[in-house]
């Protein structure tokens, strides 16, 4: 019990830490002031003008629609107000309060030397050599039988497309870095590091995500958590267990950082940011009062906007019977979590179901770690899994 009550201190004491970085962060960013800025707003505004505000890239396909709207609205943000101090700026963010907006720690500094585009630039070469990273890991982790699904999967949802969009890449970027850590840092025997780390992670995409997709930064590093598990033989329930411990303790971070912000932002700018924030929790929770959401076409169209997804869940669906009725026993089990992380994104539907239905052509991308982890359920109950290890010099 006192071990116990020391764990939940300390996880205590990580999120108020985290929530005191980002309050001096985004004071610390509005201290400073530029004469770009009001060039940066003007030359964003025209290439949003001659793009459009939700321009489909490539494939015709709804997936693959960008949000310039939003990163029109992220470039805005970075003009400050004035005749306000920098924790009031920091907190109010032109009245947009109930967002920490933490994008706008790099954004800002960017835009001190950088316009639009050649930020764009800037993030397109981080996220693919990140992913790239990402992907040569894993590849040197478990071989092909993992580094096919997880392309798959990237390659699926428009990845490629998103590469330099302000908006995705809060998400995009702490994604790969999970990724990375599951990688190189997850060990079965380090109990509390994938708790500590899935705390951090959650008040991390909270703090600089505008609610696009961030689900996706618990899923897809726990499944790799998993399937490490897997190749090493724990115990399956010690599996299960790990990743319910650590799916709580995201969830927690990321609503307390959520809320601290709401306490904050009503403290420092006399309004009440509780209330405007709880409305529109509830609203995108419930939709418009008396007007019921459609909840199975939340998923629905949610499910249709991957590329070729008319093809790639019948072809794993298939695959997975056939392994079940081929191939009962020990591997069969050993998927159980995999199977539960597949679930998460639909059950995140249907709490932020108005939101998702309102934003499919981004939403959708909340399945990634479903993708991820159904592709991989096939491999580990055919053919099992192995990760490589190096021989001893």
């Amino acid at each position: 019990m006192k071990g116990t009550l020391e764990r939940i201190a300390i996880y205590i004491g990580i999120v108020l830490s985290l929530v005191l970085i980002y309050t001096g962060l985004m004071t610390l960013t509005f201290s400073y002031k530029s004469d770009a800025f009001e060039t940066r707003t003007a030359v964003a505004a025209n290439v949003v003008g001659a793009e459009g505000e939700y321009p489909t890239v490539t494939y015709f396909k709804g997936g693959a629609t960008l949000d310039n709207s939003t990163d029109l609205l992220m470039v805005g943000k970075i003009m400050g107000e004035e005749d306000e101090n920098a924790l009031y700026q920091g907190m109010s963010i032109g009245g947009y309060s109930r967002y920490w907006h933490g994008y706008l720690v790099w954004l800002r500094l960017l835009s001190v030397f950088f316009s639009l585009p050649e930020i764009r630039i800037i993030l397109s070469l981080l996220n693919l050599s990140l992913f790239i990273v990402g992907l040569l890991l894993i590849h040197e982790k478990f071989g092909f039988k993992v580094s096919i699904p997880f392309a798959l999967m990237w390659f699926s949802c428009f990845s490629m497309v998103t590469l330099g969009s302000l908006q995705f890449s809060t998400v995009s970027l702490l994604l790969y870095a999970g990724v990375i850590f599951a990688i190189k840092a997850y060990n079965p025997e380090k109990k509390l590091l994938p708790y500590a780390f899935f705390l951090i992670m959650g008040s991390l995409v909270n703090f600089f995500d505008l609610l696009t997709y961030p689900l996706v930064t618990l899923t897809v590093p726990l499944v790799l958590m998993c399937l490490i598990d897997i190749s090493e033989e724990r115990k399956t329930k010690e599996t299960f267990l790990m990743c319910i411990k650590a799916s709580a303790l995201w969830c927690v971070s990321y609503g307390a950082t959520w809320a601290m912000k709401w306490v904050l932002g009503s403290i420092v700018t006399h309004t009440n940011v509780i209330k405007n924030a709880s409305d529109t929790a509830m609203y995108r929770m419930l939709g418009e009062e008396g007007e019921a959401v459609d909840r199975l076409k939340v998923i629905v169209d949610n499910f249709k906007a991957p590329l070729l997804y008319e093809y790639i869940p019948v072809i794993c669906v298939i695959t997975v019977l056939i392994a079940l009725i081929l191939k009962k026993g020990k591997q069969v089990v050993t998927i159980t979590p995999l199977l539960m992380l597949s679930v998460y994104p639909y059950i995140w539907y249907e709490v932020f179901c108005e939101h998702s239905l309102m934003h499919t052509f981004f939403t959708y991308r909340t399945q990634m770690g479903s993708i991820f982890a159904i592709a991989t359920v096939s491999i580990v109950v055919l053919t099992g899994i192995k990760a490589t290890k190096k021989e001893e010099q």
